[in-house]
């Protein structure tokens, strides 16, 4: 008998940790959702906003004439 409530404190211990564990990687890794960028309404230029990218972003430019510097 004690031994069957050992076992059945170290399984109840064991699923605690479990669940506390799989919490805290849920919680700080959080999905990062892709942005749109717009230029030049939130850069100025197509190079500032493709440096400010991360993957899976969207680059939208506007119509326009675009000088190259």
């Amino acid at each position: 008998m004690k031994n069957k409530l050992v076992l059945s404190t170290y399984a109840f211990v064991i699923i605690i940790f479990t669940v506390i564990l799989y919490n805290n990687l849920v919680i700080e890794s959080p999905v990062k959702t892709a942005s749109v960028i717009k230029v030049p309404h939130d850069y100025r230029t197509i190079q500032e906003a493709i440096d400010a990218s991360s993957p899976g972003d969207i680059i939208l430019v506007s119509s326009g004439h675009i000088t190259r510097t």
